[in-house]
């Protein structure tokens, strides 16, 4: 075989591979990703970890929302896939920002220590002109302090800087 017909092969065969490596490649967003499972398709936000067991979540869109069902579309699991909610969570109106913003609260007893949870927000929640506001479901992993952390804390003050964070979940 010729080198030019050995060049000419080499060059198809990259070419193939490149296609092939670009058709399964995932978008990926800043500070988030995307992933597909046999249950469904999320934007997934960064994990955050070391979270206080008191821990109350400011969910904000950036236009208005249709404010009813909330606890529907804002959800707290033990599942990376969305089973197992945890019962007793709140999720209400936030007051500074009403139209917007939603408030999820822990449940009574609050998070519990060393445990990790998965924050959903549903696509299927509504704008106020009745439109979808995602493509997909977003999911943000969170795992509350441990016990020892939490000793090791106890005379320190949680301080979180929420006008910092980049992502739509704080």
């Amino acid at each position: 075989m010729s080198l030019k017909k050995c060049f000419i092969i080499l060059s198809l065969l990259l070419s193939v591979l490149s296609l092939f490596c670009v058709m399964n490649s995932k978008p990926v967003f800043a500070g988030t990703s995307v992933v597909n499972n046999v249950y469904n398709v999320y934007t997934v936000y960064a994990n955050r970890t070391n979270i206080p067991t008191d821990r109350i979540w400011i969910i904000t869109f950036e236009e208005d929302m249709i404010m009813t069902n909330l606890s529907k579309y804002i959800y707290v699991t033990t599942d990376e896939n969305g089973k197992n909610k945890v019962r007793g969570t709140k999720v209400k109106i936030n007051p500074d920002n009403p139209s917007k913003s939603m408030l999820l609260s822990p449940p009574s007893k609050g998070w519990l220590a060393g445990k990790v949870y998965y924050l959903f927000v549903d696509k299927n929640i509504k704008l106020t002109t009745g439109e979808t506001t995602m493509p997909r479901t977003v999911r943000m992993k969170f795992t509350i302090i441990d016990d020892e952390d939490i000793a090791i804390n106890a005379n320190k003050t949680y301080s979180r800087n929420i006008e910092n964070e980049d992502s739509m979940i704080k």
